[in-house]
Order: C-alpha cells, then structure tokens, then sequence
C-alpha cells in the first residue's frame, strides 16, 4: 500500500504467535507494519508491532504511545532505563480507555542510534556521570529515529487527532508536520 501523506509504501502482515499472545492478553489486537526509514543505523525497512484497541476508524483523540525497543533496559535490565516503566504505565493507562494505539518501534535501539551505540551512550552516561543526551552527544550521535512510518500507521486505522502519551515534545512534532492533531500526555 502507499501512504498518501508520506508517499511511503508499506506492507502489513499478521504478527508472530508471540505477539498475538501479548495482544490478547492486554485485551488488544496487534498487526506488524514493514516501512521503509531513513535511518541510517536499520535496515531500510522497519518493523513495527501495532496493538491497538477498540474500532480506530475515522475517530479522534486516541490514546497512543510510539515505545521504542529498548534490549538493555528490558532484557538486561539497566536501572537507568524507564522505557519499561513507561511501557508498562502507557498499557494501563490504554486498557482504561474504550481505543487505544500502541506503536513499538522494534529497530529504535537508544533513540534510534542501534543497540550497538546504545550500550556506548550508557557507558559514557554510568563512567562519566551524564545523562543520556549529553552522553550521546559527547559520542558525536543524536536521536536518529525516523518518524514518518508513525503518520503511515495513524493514517492506516483513519485515526484523526491523537493525544500520545510522551515525555518527548519532539514526537508531537512529526504529528504537526503531518498535520495530525496531537496532544502531550506525560507519563
């Protein structure tokens, strides 16, 4: 399919087992995305897991989070990392309501910077007393996530206006451009 906003094509799939266990579970349905990216650090296709909840369908204000992988913090369980608190807040918080979108970002390793870079950025940031940004930034990286492929997932369902679940003003950003409503809700 192409996406009219982006002139983006992108496919769709049925998710893995694993993922339809985790969906029915949270009392959501799930759907994988494949779309091409500019960032410079994946493939030039990502993949994306999309659960969602209720009938998306040409309505407004949906609760969304856009969560992206995060191996150490999860699998290795850096206590530095809040993407697991946060993830797990943004699922209680979409199960309260009557629709919802979650979007994880399965290439995203460290704000898009690969897993490899990540593990370096959290090195610098536990040896040299940094937080995360000016640890990245003293590697000479920046965010190099690509945001295109999250107005391609919002137009798919027909969602009109979002209100995402962030403590990252940037990702309202790429919204607007889009010209996609969009208001913050820290976590």
């Amino acid at each position: 399919m192409k996406n009219e906003r982006t002139g983006l094509e992108y496919g769709t799939r049925r998710s893995s087992l694993i993922d339809r266990i985790i969906a029915w579970k949270e009392g959501m349905q799930v759907l994988d995305f494949i779309i091409p990216t500019d960032n410079p650090h994946i493939a030039p296709s990502a993949q994306y897991n999309v659960f969602y909840k209720g009938n998306l369908g040409d309505t407004g204000d949906v609760l969304t989070r856009v969560q992206s992988a995060c191996v150490l913090g999860r699998v290795y369980g850096f206590d530095d990392c809040d993407c697991q608190s946060q993830l797990l807040e943004s699922h209680r918080l979409i199960r309260e309501e009557p629709k919802g979108l979650l979007i994880y970002c399965k290439n995203d390793h460290g704000k898009g910077v690969g897993l490899r870079k990540h593990a370096k950025t959290l090195a610098v940031e536990k040896f040299k007393g940094l937080d995360e940004d000016s640890a990245r930034s003293s590697l000479g990286l920046k965010d190099s996530r690509d945001y295109k492929p999250l107005v391609v997932i919002v137009d798919h369902f027909g969602i009109r206006s979002i209100r995402l679940l962030t403590n990252n003003a940037s990702k309202l950003n790429i919204f607007r451009q889009y010209a996609i409503p969009v208001k913050q809700v820290r976590l």
